[in-house]
């Protein structure tokens, strides 16, 4: 009766080890999948914190582009160069709206006028 006392023991023993070691096992794979996602949610944010920062960079130089023209006649335009033609001395421009224009030289503010002489235009 008491080695089988003995052996139910041993038994219950290698169960709770068994159990215990399972437990320390299933907590170590939990831990690291937990470091993994962390790890991963971690990389996908900067990777979307760097994609909205060069969007926002895109967005910053194109607006850099766009600029108040003024004419002799006082009328503006919020707009960009798109071309410019030195021959018959006019500049194509693009509104923020998407509308282009093509005007010519003469009609610019002397400001404006400097300012396209910078795009090579004399």
């Amino acid at each position: 009766m008491n080695a089988m006392h003995s052996y139910h023991r041993f038994r219950r023993m290698e169960a709770e080890r068994i159990r215990l070691a399972w437990i320390h096992h299933k907590n170590y794979v939990d831990a690291e999948r937990k470091y993994r996602r962390e790890e991963y949610e971690a990389k996908k944010k900067a990777l979307e914190e760097e994609k909205e920062r060069k969007a926002l960079e895109k967005i910053e130089a194109e607006n850099a582009k766009y600029r108040v023209f003024t004419g002799k006649n006082g009328a503006t335009i919020d707009a960009k160069v798109i071309a410019i033609s030195p021959l018959i001395k006019k500049a194509k421009l693009k509104s923020r709206e998407g509308n282009t224009f093509e005007i010519a030289m003469a009609n610019f503010s002397n400001q404006d006028v400097e300012y396209l002489k910078s795009w090579g235009v004399n």
